[in-house]
């Protein structure tokens, strides 16, 4: 859930150059891991042919010997295959030798296709390369492999945006690292802002030296931005230390790592993987420091009001909420002091967000006693709407949904995408001729805006 016009009003006056920066730095993170978590979505779908090992080996040998009629090859490597198949299977004997034996007649029929001088020769090399691709680890695994360890870069890439622009809001910070300046630096210098912005590069080219923990410590010493629950978080600090392995020790676990996550159960030698849960998961982790890093800097340092913040802040969460990323919106919002929130929009909205990521975790009883307490009577239909939701009320939910449709409380496109009204939506669908529902009009395309974190519509709030 979102607000319904408060957000609009975040974008109607002015931004200033701090929250501009901000906003674009995290829209930016948060835009790149969506189109990451998309890819990886792709590729799951496709591994079986992406991993295909006839399709790889036969546009290995094609490459090579571009001489050679590619169907010719073919129909080599798919006779040879079926029998590389059957053979895998059986376990036993070392397959190389195996295999050679049991599919010899076999090649030499179907070579007679090649020129003659490649019987002898190229025997050996289309074994070689068939078996090569049958136990070589999965291409799909690598592509997740690199796109984890790009998605770790993005969030470094917002850690120098957003210590940057703190740093050069509060400049006075940069006194924890005091060195000494020599004359030859000093006569180099066009004014004091080139020095001063010199000194905020080296500060965060220092921070950056630094572990995920060292980079959250520095940020409360020098700005009092304290993410310490993420700091101390073994999941977190297990992601950056599995970039490192893969990245530099050919994803072989070390000592290092050992020492670093004495948790894991992983052993010296194992090797790491990056699977598909593990890939949306460590998305979620990093999408929750990230969001929780981007409110505090702002809360910290902008000219907004407060309430504009947590409106704001309300939205970011709104945008991981409409891609059923139930993970990241509990896990951040669970950390949100509601009590000391200055708009209780925002505090109703958050709630209401935080609930429906349990239900849809399959995990409402943590919440269920709450929400059945939750007075809505004095608040808005919307909210009302939002109880019978999450309380399973369908048919309650379904009616007074009708009304808000009809009055023009409930936008068309809200009741389209809003994720809570996900089973008032089936609902709906199963009675058609239902004359208490209003008929839902063809919804008409509509231009994309562009907010100004890079996501398109990002402030086309919902109730």
């Amino acid at each position: 859930m979102s607000s319904s016009g408060e957000a609009a009003e975040v974008e109607a006056n002015e931004l200033s150059p701090f929250v501009a920066d901000i906003v674009e730095a995290y829209g930016q993170f948060a835009g790149l891991q969506q189109q990451k978590l998309r890819m990886v979505k792709f590729v799951a779908g496709r591994e079986a042919e992406i991993d295909d090992p006839v399709a790889t080996t036969s546009a290995i040998l094609r490459e090579r010997y571009t001489h050679v009629d590619g169907d010719k090859i073919d129909a080599v490597l798919n006779e040879v295959s079926q029998h590389l198949t059957v053979k895998k299977g059986t376990g036993g004997a070392d397959p190389t030798v195996a295999v050679t034996d049991q599919i010899e007649e076999v090649m030499q029929r179907c070579l007679s296709i090649l020129p003659a001088h490649y019987v002898s020769t190229c025997f050996l090399e289309f074994l070689q390369q068939s078996l090569e691709a049958a136990r070589r680890p999965g291409q799909a695994r690598d592509f997740r492999t690199s796109v984890f360890a790009s998605m770790i870069a993005d969030f470094e890439a917002l850690m120098v945006n957003v210590a940057t622009r703190m740093y050069s809001e509060n400049p006075l910070a940069l006194s924890a690292k005091e060195r000494a300046v020599a004359w030859s630096e000093i006569f180099k210098l066009v004014d004091i802002d080139d020095f001063r912005e010199q000194l905020i590069d080296e500060a965060v080219v220092d921070l950056m030296r630094g572990s995920f923990s060292d980079w959250m410590s520095t940020l409360k010493r020098d700005h009092g931005i304290d993410l310490a629950k993420y700091a101390s978080s073994p999941q977190i600090i297990e992601v950056f230390q599995r970039r490192h392995v893969l990245m530099h020790n050919g994803g072989i676990v070390s000592s290092l790592y050992l020492r670093n996550c004495p948790k894991v159960t992983a052993q010296r030698g194992d090797r790491l993987d990056v699977t598909d849960d593990y890939f949306a998961q460590s998305a979620d982790l990093l999408s929750v420091v990230a969001l929780a890093l981007s409110v505090q800097a702002l809360f910290k340092y902008s000219n907004e009001e407060r309430v504009q913040t947590e409106l704001r802040m309300a939205d970011w969460v709104y945008q991981l909420l409409l891609r059923r990323r139930y993970g990241a919106v509990h896990d951040y919002l669970v950390e949100v002091p509601f009590d000391r929130m200055a708009s209780l929009s925002s505090k109703e909205i958050c709630r209401i967000n935080m609930w429906l990521a349990l239900k849809r975790l399959g995990r409402f009883d943590e919440c269920r006693s709450e929400v059945e307490a939750w007075q809505v009577g004095h608040l808005e239909d919307r909210f009302k709407l939002a109880r019978h939701c999450l309380l399973g009320e369908v048919e309650e939910a379904a009616q007074l949904c009708a009304e808000m449709r009809t009055n023009g409380s409930l936008p068309l496109k809200h009741w389209a995408e809003w994720p809570i009204l996900e089973e008032v939506r089936e609902y709906e669908a199963e009675r058609p001729d239902d004359p208490v529902i209003p008929e839902v009009p063809a919804l008409e395309p509509e231009p994309e805006l562009d907010g100004p974190n890079g996501l398109a519509g990002e402030h086309d709030s919902h109730p």
